[in-house]
Formats: structure tokens, sequence, C-alpha cells
């Protein structure tokens, strides 16, 4: 800048431009799904909850309190035996079952600011 060269992109208007079109069609496409699709959906809440509470995947909150290699051992028992994580848990005398219902609760990890300590 100092000798009078200044950097302008001259394509920063049509990069801007498309960005706020695409914006504008990401907006109309949401309001249409919720409109046609979404509003009139019906959900199984019990089923729901128990394909999450049931998740494998749910054990990597467990792992800073017990371990990665103890919270692998749950995940593949509970996988093998077809058994919740929470009760594989509290069997192997990991956690006490309400300190394990807490961790695992997808709602309490979805949640901002939740307090997960137990």
């Amino acid at each position: 800048a100092s000798a009078g060269q200044f950097e302008l992109n001259v394509m920063q208007p049509v990069i801007a431009y498309s960005l706020f079109e695409s914006i504008g069609m990401i907006t109309n496409a949401m309001k249409s799904l919720a409109e046609k699709v979404v509003k009139g959906m019906k959900f199984n809440r019990q089923l729901l909850e128990r394909y999450a509470g049931n998740a494998l995947t749910l054990v990597t909150a467990l792992v800073p309190l017990i371990g990665q290699d103890a919270a692998s051992e749950v995940s593949k028992r509970a996988m093998e035996e077809g058994r919740d994580i929470i009760s594989v848990v509290t069997e192997a005398g990991l956690l006490d079952e309400a300190t394990a219902r807490k961790l695992l609760d997808p709602r309490n990890m979805v949640t901002v600011n939740n307090n997960n300590k137990a």
C-alpha cells in the first residue's frame, strides 16, 4: 500500500452475491422441508429414547472416568451380549447406576451449559 497499490479482489462482489443467494436458497429449502415433511411427522418417543439410550457410542462419555480401555471393553461386552451400557458398567462395578444414568443420558449431552460431572 505504500507504493499506492491496493490488494483488491475483483471477484469479491460476485462471491458475496453468490453466498447470499445460496443462503436464500437454503433458507427457502428448510422452510419447505419443515412445512411439507417435518410438520406432519409422528414420532414414537419411547422407541427413539430407547434407541438413543442404547447407542454404543454413548460409552465415550465415560472415558474421562473409567478410561479408554475399560470403556472399550464395556462397549464390546454390551454389543456381544445385546445389553445396554448402563447395565454392563454397573455390573462391572465401574460406576453406580445413578451416576451412569446421569452421564449416559443423551439429553445431558446435547444441552448447552450442562454439568455432567457426577
